[in-house]
């Protein structure tokens, strides 16, 4: 493009000239030129993203009367835009995804009651066909080349990505659903605060205070559901926007701008029905939006519906992740895979469900599946784990008292046989509190008495040495465990009083024992 009497040759229109051309276009019609505003406005948390934004006061007829905001007639700006997911979003929502990064400048010729329509129309012509030309006969379109080349003098035909469409029409009907199914569920003050469809999946913002409990999610859902497993035709018409406005029940964005006429998207109910009787109570039962968007034809064309996370991303503001077609089928096989594997796990013997339960903790946690499955199949590995750390609480008391029982029996044994140290073994596994409850025990009954005690697990056995202070200097805990270590292949230490380690060598327990037997021999 090239401005009336320059150089048609001059194709060069960086963001200068653009805005330079525009506004002073307008000055040139009695315009003033204002200048951009701050992105964040003062003392307002919302975001500047229209160009309409900085004018607000005069609008809303809060402006300084005194003030030369107050004084204009006719205005015309390039204004700094930031646009938080297309919708009125608030500061909060820019950082938490890619989608919220759209910087831009907003080009506006403005009138404050004058000028209307009739001028309006009048100068945008003007500037876009004679203050503004094609100056070469073309007009570029940018775009990517997914294959192949393109050179100068080809042809290129567009054409719509229908696989793509295909995948996005029922996210956009389900956005529908499922904003009519949180506001029925929820109560009337649920209010759309913005969303994206894509492909493979819809995102859905909206008003309420606190998390969405499980049950309210599983609520949602369900009804979500229901328009699968009874279908419901989609139904889109064009109505005079006064008539449209008139339906109860309509959904609409708050501070959208929507065109005369309007697009009517209705799930359920003909259109037709809803403007013949538009304060029908019945009207309620339905999703109908103001939606000029790409929808099936009927619900049952989306296959499955799955809802996926929900969270909160600013004060007062949630957002809910959800799927349909083959994204939900995968994730609901999903979750019935990972509710058998729980189901399966509770069958075991709670002595054996460690590991699986472990396993299916993690599985589950990074599992993309419906939300409130997820939330049941944790709580219900949560309970499995409850009585795994049961059992263990009952398999160590158990295992104490086995430990002391056998520990005093054999040190009674060696106390009345004159032994001046004691080494035996202990069938307590790796429980090394067990093995301490079994030295206090002897402690207490015989404190002149050493002991070497050994236990063996399955990969490993363990090995303790108590020593009384008054011996400890003939007998050293710490070396007599590294004797006795050095047969099982391990290494601990400890203080010349006790020490304990670990070995792997478990089928040397025996030889270990006679080590040490010798080693408390050789020093007492």
């Amino acid at each position: 493009m090239a401005s009336a009497g320059q150089n048609s040759g001059d194709l060069e229109w960086p963001v200068a000239r653009v805005r330079s051309t525009f506004v002073e276009f307008f000055v040139g019609k009695q315009h003033t030129a204002v200048s951009s505003s701050p992105v964040v406005p003062v003392n307002d948390p919302t975001l500047l993203n229209a160009g309409m934004n900085q004018f607000k006061p005069i609008f809303l007829g809060t402006v300084d009367p005194n003030s030369d905001f107050a004084k204009l007639k006719r205005a015309a700006n390039s204004q700094k835009c930031i646009r938080a997911g297309g919708k009125h979003n608030d500061l909060d929502d820019v950082g938490k995804d890619n989608y919220h990064h759209t910087f831009f400048e907003m080009l506006g010729n403005w009138s404050f009651g004058d000028y209307f329509k009739k001028e309006a129309i009048s100068w945008a012509w003007e500037l876009l066909t004679e203050s503004a030309i094609v100056a070469a006969g073309y007009v570029l379109h940018l775009g990517r080349r997914p294959e192949g080349e393109i050179r100068v003098g080809e042809a290129v035909t567009t054409k719509v990505d229908y696989a793509r469409r295909g995948r996005i029409m029922p996210n956009h009907t389900f956005t529908h659903v499922l904003n009519y199914a949180l506001r029925k569920v929820l109560g009337d003050h649920v209010e759309q605060k913005g969303s994206i469809v894509l492909p493979d999946r819809l995102r859905f913002d909206f008003s309420n205070n606190g998390v969405v409990e499980a049950a309210k999610l599983a609520e949602v859902e369900a009804l979500c559901q229901q328009y699968l497993a009874s279908p419901q035709q989609v139904y889109k018409q064009e109505v005079p926007l006064a008539q449209a406005k008139a339906i109860n029940g309509l959904r609409a964005v708050f501070g959208e701008t929507y065109p005369d006429p309007v697009r009517v998207v209705s799930v359920g109910r003909p259109v037709e029905q809803l403007v013949a009787n538009p304060d029908a109570e019945d009207n309620l039962s339905y999703p109908i939006e103001f939606c000029g968007g790409t929808h099936l034809d009927s619900t049952a064309q989306a296959r499955a519906f799955a809802l996926l996370t929900e969270e909160g991303i600013s004060k007062g503001v949630r957002r809910i992740v959800a799927v349909t077609g083959e994204e939900a089928e995968a994730a609901i096989a999903l979750a019935d895979q990972l509710a058998a594997a729980v189901e399966a796990a509770g069958r075991l013997p709670v002595g054996e469900m460690q590991g699986e339960v472990k396993a299916l903790t993690q599985a589950v946690s990074g599992a993309v599946i419906p939300t409130v499955r997820k939330a049941a199949l944790a709580e219900a590995l949560q309970g499995l784990t409850r009585l795994i750390l049961e059992e263990q609480k009952k398999a160590a008391a158990a295992n104490k008292e086995r430990a002391v029982a056998a520990a005093v029996d054999a040190s009674d044994a060696a106390a009345a046989a004159g032994q001046k140290f004691l080494v035996t073994r202990l069938d307590v596994g790796l429980d090394a509190k067990a093995v301490q409850e079994a030295w206090n025990a002897i402690q207490k009954k015989h404190p002149s008495l050493p002991v070497m005690f050994l236990t063996a697990g399955e990969d490993k056995a363990l090995a303790y040495a108590g020593v009384p202070q008054d011996i400890s200097k003939q007998l050293s805990a710490g070396d007599w465990i590294k004797e006795v270590l050095g047969t099982l292949g391990g290494r601990g230490g400890g203080k010349p009083t006790n020490a304990q380690g670990t070995g792997p060598e478990v089928g040397k327990v025996d030889e270990a024992l006679q080590a040490a037997a010798s080693f408390a021999s050789m020093k007492l």
